[in-house]
């Protein structure tokens, strides 16, 4: 989880990332079950309010035809140098 609040609205921002088999398993699911698995886990680290959100996005990496879950990418340092 990553704190992305812009500003001092009092309206926070989280961020997270969910990776490996956990991925797997949550991109199998129907976006509103994978929405309620997502929450009933904030709900777990930081409590009832956090089941109270006004808004939610997300991005399927693993559907992704570009990236086929891959969020970030890693490269040779020779390629890096050569960019």
């Amino acid at each position: 989880m990553f704190d992305q609040s812009l500003g001092d609205d009092g309206i926070g921002v989280l961020v997270g990332l969910i990776e490996a088999r956990h991925a797997v398993a949550l991109s199998a699911l129907d976006p509103d079950a994978r929405r309620a698995a997502v929450i009933d886990d904030l709900v777990h680290y930081f409590g009832a309010a956090a089941s109270r959100s006004i808004g939610y996005a997300e991005q399927d990496w693993l559907t992704e035809p570009w990236s086929l879950g891959g969020y970030a990418a890693h490269m040779p340092p020779a390629l890096r140098q050569a960019a």
